[in-house]
């Protein structure tokens, strides 16, 4: 009888599905509601966080989407690692556009990413300040992972500027402003 249940389960380990392993490579759009908003961008940051389960026993810290913008806009510290997976540097907005054109969302590298919720912090800058912020919550479970990151202003007194730019293109190719 032992003999039968050792050979039923080496036949089992055929059909073991196989999970690419993670890190896996993870890129971000940043989606502003306006060209406007877009040409008063001059530098994005993302930044990624773990969002572990909600349960009784969490002790970690929160890193939802709604805690993390409530911390942006009120200039509270962000949670640090272990929470905070990874972060890129503040870059310009013009070298997020991809060679094939301006199409509203802008392509970024985020670096490799471990699988698991995630929630993915865009914080805008126009100048030094904080300019436009957004906030998505996904799971990675996926190689070449791709989040777009909708981006509204830091606060309602926050107006993007005027401007003769019909794209983003434009004014990051300096013919208007």
């Amino acid at each position: 009888m032992l003999a039968a249940v050792l050979a039923s389960t080496v036949g089992c380990k055929d059909d073991v599905t196989q999970v690419p392993a993670a890190p896996t490579p993870a890129h971000y759009q940043i989606s502003f509601p306006s060209t406007a908003a877009a040409v008063g961008a001059d530098t994005v940051q993302v930044t990624v966080f773990d969002v572990p389960a909600v349960d009784a026993s969490r002790t970690g810290e929160d890193a939802s989407c709604l805690t993390l913008i409530t911390k942006v806009k009120s200039n509270a510290d962000l949670p640090k690692a272990p929470t905070r997976l990874a972060q890129t540097d503040f870059v310009p907005v013009c070298s997020l556009l991809t060679a094939s054109g301006d199409a509203g969302a802008t392509p970024g590298r985020l670096g490799e990413i471990s699988y698991g919720r995630r929630a993915f912090l865009a914080t805008t800058k126009r100048g030094t300040a904080d300019y436009f912020v957004g906030c998505v919550e996904a799971t990675v479970s996926s190689r070449d992972f791709t989040v777009d990151i909708p981006v509204l202003p830091v606060n309602e007194t926050t107006l993007p500027p005027t401007t003769a730019c019909a794209t983003l293109g434009e004014k990051c190719a300096g013919s208007c402003k």
